[in-house]
């Protein structure tokens, strides 16, 4: 806090005209010039930052208490989830290859421009149904693990890319037919997030 040593902090976040999520501390010993303030979501802030990859437009506002009195500070930002997920839609790869499909494509070209202050990602790959012969779709999941971190290259995520394979387990519907195996062919996408500090003046 550049007006002194500051006592307490209280800092609201707001987004489309509603409160989305809210923090507040006290500082443990005196004399300290920073305080790092943890935000609590509110339900519907949760729900807001889940369906927006790259997260939505936002005011931060800040009130702190220091020896020279309180201050206040309030700047526009993008609020974003620590740490966001999102997974390639049913139809975006080949069956048995490590290819998008035409929907596959587009997808990846609709992430440009939400890919925001990341600190690291990671790829975990799955396939369809494949027998224990063709090692159980383990090869295929990880080669398209690597395609999908590739991509996120291409779009700017310069950072830390790990890509994983799972081969055909956990999936998440029944392998019973072309439409549920499109849906196991996917990729899931962990994004974690740098945080930037609001200097009080």
């Amino acid at each position: 806090m550049a007006t002194g040593p500051i006592s307490s902090c209280t800092v609201k976040l707001r987004a489309r005209k509603r409160g989305i999520g809210r923090g507040a501390r006290a500082a443990a010993a005196a004399g300290k010039r920073r305080l790092l303030v943890r935000l609590r979501l509110t339900s519907y802030g949760r729900r807001l930052l889940e369906d927006h990859l790259g997260g939505v437009r936002a005011v931060v506002r800040a009130t702190g208490t220091a020896s020279r009195g309180t201050r206040t500070a309030a700047a526009r930002t993008r609020a974003i989830l620590a740490v966001e997920h999102f997974t390639t839609p049913p139809g975006s790869w080949i069956p048995n290859q490590a290819v998008f499909t035409r929907a596959g494509k587009r997808f990846v070209h609709g992430l440009r421009g939400k890919l925001i202050a990341v600190s690291s990602a990671r790829c975990d790959g799955y396939a369809a149904k494949a027998p224990a012969r063709r090692g159980n779709g383990w090869v295929v999941s990880l080669d398209r693990a690597r395609v999908m971190c590739r991509s996120l290259r291409r779009l700017g995520v310069t950072v830390k890319r790990t890509s994983f394979g799972h081969g055909n387990r956990d999936p998440v519907a029944s392998n019973t037919s072309e439409s549920h195996r499109a849906e196991n062919r996917r990729v899931e996408v962990t994004l974690r997030h740098r945080q930037s500090p609001l200097v009080l003046r």
